[in-house]
């Protein structure tokens, strides 16, 4: 996140750190409702039986697939997301390199002489 960040700052000139955050923050919570809110569905759509000391084959094997593999596809779909962003060391050095020529600049246009 601190990357995308810099080179947001490089080729905005804003410092907006606390946008990315607040915004990634809130996807986490909103992922997290959703999260349950499915959690939910699937249960009830495997067969779940609340309070049932047993539960049915079909049940056992809905929650395995569901929160195995399931759970899985999402991990690797997040990788493969990660790995189109373009950024790697020449963009992140490159994107610090315009940040710190920028506060030089504003420290000399600032400091009083």
């Amino acid at each position: 996140m601190a990357d995308v960040v810099d080179v947001d700052e490089a080729l905005g000139g804003v410092h907006r750190e606390g946008v990315f955050f607040g915004v990634w923050r809130m996807a986490s919570k909103l992922a997290r409702a959703l999260g349950l809110a499915v959690t939910g569905w699937l249960l009830d759509a495997v067969g779940f039986a609340p309070g049932a000391v047993e539960q049915t084959d079909a049940a056992r094997w809905g929650l395995a697939l569901a929160f195995g593999p399931g759970v899985g596809v999402f991990f690797i779909a997040g990788a493969l997301i990660w790995l189109c962003v373009p950024l790697d060391e020449q963009v992140q050095a490159r994107a610090r390199s315009i940040i710190q020529r920028r506060r030089l600049h504003t420290e000399k246009s600032v400091s009083p002489e």
